[in-house]
């Protein structure tokens, strides 16, 4: 995996892999014109962001809210047949260091670019380190910069327990990838994967949230740093 790049350089790799599947393969070509919500990928500088988003909150008053959508990295250990950056394409390979991902966002949020951060990441290697990776980020935006907006962040099937409680308090929201309905079809579309082991990390993430909107209900003081009592879901 090339990390020896600079952040400039890192950026416009990972870029590549920020459209959707209706807005073309990965890799982009510059002779095409950049979707809206990447409007402001080729300004000048490093500091520019990857991929925005504006997603409407749930509840009675829905509130709209832009998100920095932004890969951690293109890496995976991974070979799941429909992922464009899957184990065994070949492509240069990059990752966002957690100092690196904070920097981006906190200046992108500074030019008024977005007010929130949507983490996902490839797996490169054992999915405890990435998640190790994904807390620092958070405790960054958090403990250090006393950032207390919108952040939802991909749990990775594996994770440790520790892991999940500590990212659920973190994050606003957390969700988990299901590819597939059923154990059978998930082996023939990413045969690295185990459904038990995603079904059991999304449930310790359901259950620490459950629990924390209880304890708000019961009236323990809500906590902005420490949100707790957002969201779990799965995404297919």
């Amino acid at each position: 995996m090339s990390t020896e790049l600079d952040l400039d350089s890192k950026i416009a790799l990972l870029m590549s892999l920020a459209a959707t599947d209706a807005e073309g393969m990965p890799g982009h070509d510059p002779s095409m014109p950049l979707p809206p919500r990447l409007r402001h990928a080729m300004e000048v500088g490093a500091l520019r962001p990857l991929n925005l988003r504006t997603v409407r909150s749930s509840g009675p008053v829905g509130r709209q809210t832009t998100l920095l959508r932004i890969l951690m990295t293109n890496a995976c250990s991974f070979n799941c047949h429909y992922c464009p950056m899957r184990r065994d394409r070949e492509m240069p390979r990059t990752l966002l260091k957690p100092e690196e991902l904070v920097r981006i966002f906190l200046a992108a949020r500074a030019k008024g670019w977005c007010e929130g951060l949507f983490i996902t990441t490839g797996i490169p290697g054992r999915p405890a380190k990435v998640m190790d990776d994904l807390i620092a980020v958070l405790e960054l935006l958090r403990d250090k910069h006393k950032f207390t907006g919108y952040i939802h962040v991909k749990i990775l099937p594996g994770a440790e327990p520790a892991q999940v409680a500590r990212i659920t308090a973190l994050a606003t929201r957390v969700s988990i990838n299901l590819e597939a309905a059923c154990g059978e079809s998930l082996t023939r579309i990413a045969p690295d994967k185990s459904l038990d082991t995603t079904l059991q990390t999304l449930e310790e993430a359901r259950t620490l949230v459950v629990r924390g909107r209880e304890e708000q209900y019961a009236g323990r003081p809500r906590d902005a740093l420490r949100p707790e009592t957002g969201s779990s879901r799965r995404s297919s």
